[in-house]
């Protein structure tokens, strides 16, 4: 990893924020597991939305990972080091997380964020990441 370099600066910047996003997923469905028997069914967060939710997290992730070419921004003004520290933050906030609120709410985050990357927007990327940065 190049720290000095700009996150989504590169190909290969796009597939490390891919590859750490695919690991926040994992984090997420493990946390899931780990709640599912506890949720309480007529709780209006159900385990499975949230599990669908999950999968088109890893599903955003896997396309930013394959087609990593048409996502590069060259200009985001963001470390990539700091970007990859956060989503690793992140990874651990979602396997420690006991409430299933919580995680509802810090998916929801997750997802806006990783799909504003398609829109290769700057504002909209910076806003998202700062709106879920603010979680932490």
């Amino acid at each position: 990893m190049d720290t000095k370099s700009q996150a989504f600066s590169s190909e290969e910047n796009v597939q490390e924020i891919a590859k750490a996003i695919i690991r926040v997923s994992d984090a997420i469905h493990h946390s899931l597991r780990r709640m599912s028997p506890h949720v309480i069914s007529n709780s209006q967060i159900t385990s499975y939305a949230l599990l669908t939710e999950e999968y088109a997290l890893r599903a955003r992730a896997n396309i930013l990972l394959i087609d990593a070419r048409r996502f590069v921004i060259p200009d985001f003004n963001f470390p990539q080091g700091e970007l990859v520290d956060f989503l690793s933050k992140l990874e651990m906030k979602f396997g420690e997380i006991g409430d299933i609120n919580e995680l509802s709410e810090l998916l929801v985050g997750m997802m806006l964020f990783a799909n504003s990357i398609v829109s290769r927007k700057n504002s909209v990327i910076f806003f998202l990441l700062e709106n879920l940065r603010s979680h932490m």
